[in-house]
């Protein structure tokens, strides 16, 4: 198995809480330039198609690849999703320190709770 993933292939699994129970799929991910390292990733929950569905941005190191599987693994389930902030597809947030600062704590203390 390879330590590498294409944004391709990343963008082919599913996302899914400890439990299997399917949350959506991979719509984005957010690059940090400076650093080069990827911060968020962008789950689409809801609708059909790519229409209707909602948008979250979660942080990147609240994911766990599991690549044999194909998928992607979250501690949080669809409860949680309902609850986060999210956007519409065309209206990407600007990532603003309060902005990620509000992301972060979000699905932290949602972590601690897991």
């Amino acid at each position: 198995m390879t330590a590498f993933l294409s944004i391709d292939a990343l963008r082919r699994h599913k996302i899914v809480n400890r439990a299997g129970e399917a949350l959506g799929h991979v719509d984005d991910l957010v690059l940090d330039s400076k650093s080069g390292e990827i911060r968020y990733l962008i789950l689409a929950a809801g609708g059909v198609l790519g229409v209707g569905d909602k948008l979250f941005a979660i942080p990147f190191g609240e994911v766990v690849i599991d690549d044999a599987n194909e998928r992607l693994v979250v501690s949080f389930g669809a409860d949680t999703i309902k609850e986060a902030p999210g956007f519409v597809r065309g209206n990407l947030p600007d990532f603003a320190p309060a902005y990620r600062k509000d992301i972060e704590g979000f699905y932290a203390a949602r972590s601690k709770h897991s």
